[in-house]
């Protein structure tokens, strides 16, 4: 179901635009109506319509930036009723910047803690498509340069309507360091795999650096040394 979600965002890309409360209107359903209203019959209404299917080639679409994903999870029946951005993100689980993956969602904040804007992940680049705003529609953009609306603030997994999201955490009850010999296992390995390191299991001066760098970006203490803090932010169980 995932698949199809994504799926889904990536075909409204490029040829949606944004209007407020707006959740998947398109021109032609809105031209039809009023040319219903116009015209002298049924049949001549779809006499016009067949012909504007012949010159509009593409249909366009208009959304904002919760009705983007609510659209679509209405149809599915995954949901019950309208949902704002703070409402997506109270159904999430709420996870660190560094788990995020593909199908995850992306939110800005406002100074009263409302959740204003969302975005979605739809690849393992980190790739998000959102409903950006009446000057630029429906587009997809790297994670990092975030959002024309702002920097995305907080992080969320919606697990509770895609469970092949969901994931076990690994606990980890050890500090992983450079020792003499080499620590190696299993959560060795799930650190690299976290933190983008060649997964060998084995804790050398190359993991140390990479470890030294997380810390750097998390804001920690910068001591290679993967303890509680450093794991935690990364996602995993602490049980040391």
């Amino acid at each position: 179901m995932l698949e199809l979600f994504i799926t889904y965002l990536l075909d409204m890309a490029g040829r949606s635009l944004y209007v407020w409360g707006a959740q998947g209107e398109s021109i032609r359903s809105i031209v039809a109506t009023w040319i219903e209203s116009k015209e002298t019959s049924s049949k001549n209404a779809q006499r016009v319509m067949n012909l504007l299917e012949k010159l509009l080639e593409h249909d366009l679409f208009f959304y904002d930036c919760s009705g983007l994903g609510v659209k679509w999870l209405l149809d599915k029946k995954l949901i019950k009723s309208d949902m704002t951005a703070n409402s997506m993100y109270k159904i999430c689980t709420p996870i660190k910047k560094t788990q995020l993956k593909k199908g995850d969602w992306v939110f800005i904040k406002n100074a009263s803690g409302i959740m204003t804007h969302i975005g979605y992940i739809v690849d393992d680049n980190l790739s998000v498509v959102e409903s950006a705003g009446r000057d630029a529609g429906v587009i997809k953009r790297d994670f990092s340069q975030g959002s024309p609306n702002g920097k995305w603030t907080d992080f969320a997994r919606p697990d509770s309507l895609f469970p092949e999201l969901k994931e076990d955490k690994l606990t980890i009850s050890r500090v992983l360091k450079l020792t003499q010999p080499y620590m190696r296992g299993d959560d060795v390995k799930a650190l690299q795999g976290k933190i983008g390191e060649k997964e060998d299991g084995i804790f050398g001066p190359d993991t140390e650096e990479k470890v030294k760098e997380i810390q750097d970006q998390l804001g920690l203490v910068v001591d290679g040394k993967a303890g509680e803090n450093t794991l935690t932010e990364l996602g995993f169980e602490w049980n040391g």
